[in-house]
């Protein structure tokens, strides 16, 4: 655009060098009284010669000549004016130049350079302009010299190059000719330019920099090559022009357009991060230009011709406004986003919208034609951001969104498919087709309706539906479909603090279909569930079979969290077990005087418990098995007068429950720790009376089918008082009635799971056993020691009953309101049958094991069970 012209830039360094080698590099002074204003005559100079050369500095002081001019070309380093100087003017009919430290100004008054005939002037090295007063003329900084806080007014070419600096300058033009240049590296820096016929270029690598910057008129802003606006604030006045060429960038710039002006981008221009604020003309992109990163404040026109882009630009549209993409050459062109008002004229082509993830609302029209005329025009949304359209909206193309929210609350009459990382929303309506791969959301930040004046097709996306989960009046989205539906879509709903309740007649409406529903066209995604109620999707209702409706039932959560402490009764009762069971046929220690001599731990114990067991009766049914390990030792032995024997002990034990609750609709899992202690008292004739105390402590998770869960936590106190009294048959048979009490009490804490509140009340146990053991004591071949080795087996058979048991847990919502209470019941009465064997294997080592089976009278449980265990006496 312009020819860069460096012949009077050699010149002045030729002078220069010329200078320098022709007179010593010295300060000379301006007299007070000189004979003349000729700065080039020697005698106007304190010492008699005029300062010359590129180390030459000029001092003025108080003078009665403030007005000199230049007869022959000069090189100086530099003027210096002292602090009582008054207002100089040099009048520059020949090159003047500046090659150390340029003008440096002390005084209170401006001195003034007048390039009378054009000069030239020019500033080398770090040569500063200091706050000198440049009129007429070319004027050219070069090296790194600099403006400093000048004020130019430009008659000719101001030209800054190599890395100089416009300062602080103020920077005018004075007539049409009038040009500044800035090359290489140059920057405008902080200075005020303002031109209103003249032309301001940015070459090369140069930038405007913090410049302010304002054209009008005829004047022309020109960035060619790899110049960039930097961070300028940029003015186009009534009909001022500015163009960006070849790879100029507009940078972080702040560019305003006027009246009747106009803002070009060229070639591979770019827009940049800039915020282009449009009036006027508004603004054109042409050839591979791009709109970049920039915001862009369009109360005009924005227009996008041969293969130009609008990359992640943020628009802002004034009501007035138009953004056309219908000239382009290629099929569409990008956007980061829309917003306001206005219009998007397409044409036939595709607009993408959202790279810039921007949430945004447009509420004008997105259309066809434009000044490239042609129908079809396409909207595709991309990016994590929301798009709102509210405005009717009336491009034939289709519509297609692969990320984001397209929201619309006005209208489209645009085919629209719903990519899977897309969401369509809101409360307006699609005059088309809508294919739902991804989430179709009816409502607008809350419960509405969304039409579709077509057909609907899933094709394996997510209709998401919010609704205050209640009654059959409860508020929800609902979707309306005026066509046909058809495919499948999945169903995920959203329950706004709704908290659960029965519903009546069809339930709640979720999508209302106008013509004819597919069977399978909805499946809800997952449970949906509140306070104590699931709700299931069903087709078809007593106004129209095509509709479709959510209605409640008990959650399986109300059937199978009842369990908890069942499970935990159980486990308790059996860990207590009975004395045979727990430590086998004790009495074989009585008379062992090669045993018991000592009264303190003198033996030790341990079995392992295993059980299998069914209950159908009072609440949901549930299979079960328990498994734990015992372990304990017997703190304290005495004998008194009479045969009286005294046993005292304590133990610890581990083990879990497990149960599969309504057919495996729930899961249980309880893992339990316990200590207990026992003390047992035997008579003379082998009648006994044993009490034990017991603490347990429970933990695990309880889930269901649709996904539920808790994971309870309490704790469990029993104890147990069981008596026999042995009716001996012979010497080694023996007929023993007994009995036993089992007292539990429970105390679970509350649990919260996506829907309710669990809490656990009345989960106390009663237990009693009346039952008769027979049993037979044979000797075997005696010990290696020669004491007695003996063989206990027995039979038992008792009849339980179980007085409390009725276990409740109640189900809230979420806010503890609407409890419902439900049990697991296991009241009722059983019999049960086993067997046991106690062998001592040697002196001081005895093995005893047990298994019964257990049913109830009305076929309401039953139960298989074993256990193994090891007793040393020392």
């Amino acid at each position: 655009m312009f020819r860069r012209s460096t012949c009077g830039l050699a010149i002045a360094m030729a002078l220069g060098l010329f200078g320098a080698w022709c007179r010593p590099a010295m300060a000379q002074q301006w007299l007070a009284n000189p004979g003349t204003n000729n700065w080039n005559d020697d005698a106007n100079w304190v010492g008699g010669l005029a300062p010359s050369g590129a180390g030459a500095t000029a001092i003025f002081d108080s003078s009665t000549v403030t007005s000199l001019f230049f007869s022959a070309d000069t090189v100086i380093g530099g003027m210096t004016f002292n602090a009582g100087a008054p207002a100089y003017d040099f009048n520059v009919a020949t090159a003047l130049t500046f090659s150390g430290a340029g003008i440096v100004n002390n005084s209170a008054n401006r001195p003034t350079l007048n390039l009378v005939f054009g000069g030239p002037v020019t500033f080398l090295n770090s040569a500063s302009a200091g706050d000198a007063l440049l009129l007429n003329g070319d004027v050219t900084f070069a090296n790194a010299s600099t403006a400093a806080n000048a004020q130019i007014d430009v008659n000719g070419a101001l030209i800054f190059q190599d890395a100089s600096s416009a300062g602080n300058a103020v920077i005018t033009d004075l007539f049409g000719s009038d040009r500044v240049e800035f090359r290489d590296t140059a920057t405008a820096a902080n200075a005020t330019i303002d031109f209103d016929a003249g032309a301001v270029a940015f070459l090369g690598n140069s930038t405007a920099g913090n410049a302010a910057i304002s054209v009008s008129g005829l004047s022309i802003l020109l960035f060619e090559d790899n110049a960039t606006a930097g961070n300028a604030t940029l003015t186009m006045g009534p009909v001022g022009r500015a163009e960006f060429f070849g790879n100029a960038t507009a940078g972080n710039a702040s560019i305003t357009t006027g009246f009747a002006s106009t803002l070009n981008f060229y070639g591979n221009a770019t827009a940049g991060n800039a915020t282009l604020t449009l009036n006027g003309f508004g603004v054109d992109f042409n050839g591979n230009s791009t709109a970049g990163d920039a915001t862009l404040l369009n109360n005009s026109l924005i227009v996008f011709r041969g293969n130009s882009t609008g990359g992640n630009a943020a628009v802002v549209n004034a009501a007035t406004a138009d953004v056309d993409i219908s000239q382009l050459n290629s099929a569409g062109t990008t956007l980061g986003s829309i917003a306001g008002e206005g219009t998007i004229s397409l044409g036939s082509k595709t607009l993408q919208i959202g790279g810039n993830d921007a949430s945004t609302q447009f509420s004008g029209v997105i259309r066809d034609g434009g000044a490239g005329g042609g129908t079809g025009g396409s909207l595709t949304k991309v990016g994590t951001g929301t798009l709102a359209l509210a405005g009717s909206n009336t491009y034939t193309g289709v519509t297609t969104i692969q990320e984001g929210t397209l929201l619309i609350t006005g209208s489209t009459t645009s085919d629209t498919t719903v990519e899977a990382g897309g969401t369509l929303a809101g409360t307006g309506t699609i005059v088309g087709d809508v294919f739902n791969g991804g989430i179709v959301d009816p409502g607008n930040a809350g419960i509405g309706t969304f039409t579709i004046d077509g057909n609907y097709t899933g094709t394996g996306g997510v209709l998401r539906i919010e609704s205050v989960l209640g009654n059959s009046s409860s508020p929800a989205d609902l979707l309306v479909v005026n066509g046909n539906v058809s495919g499948q879509s999945f169903v995920q709903v959203v329950n706004n603090g709704g908290l659960g309740a029965p519903t009546t007649g069809d339930g709640i409406r979720i999508v209302d279909v106008g013509g004819v529903s597919a069977a399978n066209a909805f499946v809800l995604a997952g449970p949906v569930n509140a306070g104590a109620y699931n709700y299931q999707l069903f087709l078809g209702g007593s106004g129209d079979p095509n509709d479709w409706f959510l209605r409640s039932g008990l959650r399986p959560a109300a059937a199978a969290y009842p369990i908890v402490p069942s499970l935990a009764q159980e486990y308790g009762a059996r860990l207590l077990g009975t004395l045979h069971r727990r430590l086998g046929a004790q009495e074989q220690l009585r008379d062992r005087a090669d045993l018991l001599d000592e009264p303190y731990f003198n033996g030790g114990w341990g079995r392992t418990i295993g059980l299998g067991g069914e209950q159908t009766g009072g609440g949901t049914p549930f299979d079960y098995q328990l498994a734990a390990g015992q372990g304990g030792i017997d703190l304290f032995h005495d004998e008194v007068a009479g045969g009286i024997h005294h046993y005292a002990g304590v133990y610890v034990a581990g083990g879990q429950g497990r149960a599969d609750a309504g057919g495996q609709v729930a899961r249980l899992a309880l893992d339990a720790a316990s200590v207990g202690g026992y003390w047992t008292w035997y008579g003379p004739s082998d009648g006994y009376l044993d009490a034990v105390v017991q603490g347990t402590w429970y933990e695990g998770t309880a889930t269901t089918v649709d996904g539920s869960g808790i994971r309870p936590k309490g704790a469990g106190l029993a104890t147990s008082l069981e008596a026999g009294y042995p009716i001996r048959v012979g010497e080694t048979f023996l007929i023993q009635p007994q009995a036993q009490m089992v007292y539990q009490t429970f105390d679970f804490q509350s649990q919260r799971d996506a829907a309710s509140i669990t809490s656990f009340n009345d989960n106390d146990s009663f237990r009693g056993r009346l039952g008769v053991r027979g049993a037979r004591t044979i000797a075997l071949r005696e010990t290696r020691a020669g004491g007695p080795r003996l063989l206990t087996v027995g039979l038992t058979a008792d009849s339980w009953g179980e007085f409390l048991g009725d276990n409740v847990a109640t189900l809230t919502a979420l806010d503890g309101s609407n409890p419902l209470s439900f049990a697991s019941d296991m009241g009722g009465a059983w019999a049960e049958i086993g067997g046991d064997v106690t062998v001592q294997v040697t002196q001081h080592a005895s093995l005893y094991g047990s298994g019964q089976y257990a049913r109830g009278f009305e076929g309401d449980r039953a139960a298989t069970m074993g256990s193994l265990g090891l007793r040393l006496n020392y």
